[in-house]
């Protein structure tokens, strides 16, 4: 179970890395995609500050929790079939149906905006968690 922890934990390293190069490579159309891009924008700065504040911390708690590390891959999988699919679905730039692309990013944008505010909270919850119960294991070794 511990190496599958350590793998898990590893991929979401990588994920993260790649999440940050893509969310480079599309920012243009985060500008041009109105209020939910900025939101997503705006998110993702939160995303990114949290999740080096996690790697930081180096609390065991956040490389232990598979569930947690899964649900930030599929993130970062879940973004990348957006970029994916914006920047290489030949149909889309044949036609020149750049509206559709705006309005396929904008849906998408807000979307990913709510999933990485619940990641957040999720990441501070875990840390009150893991908080509480060190002091209830400290207070058991001082009786």
């Amino acid at each position: 179970m511990k190496k599958m922890q350590k793998i898990i934990y590893w991929m979401r390293l990588i994920a993260e890395i790649l999440f940050l190069c893509l969310f480079i490579w599309f920012l243009p159309y985060l500008y041009k995609s109105s209020w939910q891009g900025i939101a997503f924008l705006v998110t993702t700065i939160l995303y990114i500050g949290c999740t080096l504040w996690t790697l930081l911390s180096k609390r065991k708690i956040y490389q232990e929790m598979i569930s947690y590390n899964l649900i930030m891959i599929f993130v970062f999988l879940y973004f990348a079939l957006i970029v994916l699919r914006i920047s290489f679905d030949t149909r889309l730039q044949m036609q020149e149906l750049y509206t559709i692309n705006i309005e396929y990013c904008k849906n998408n944008f807000f979307i990913l905006a709510l999933i990485m505010i619940g990641l957040i909270c999720n990441t501070i919850l875990l840390s009150f968690a893991k908080e509480e119960g060190q002091e209830k294991d400290t207070k058991k070794g001082s009786d």
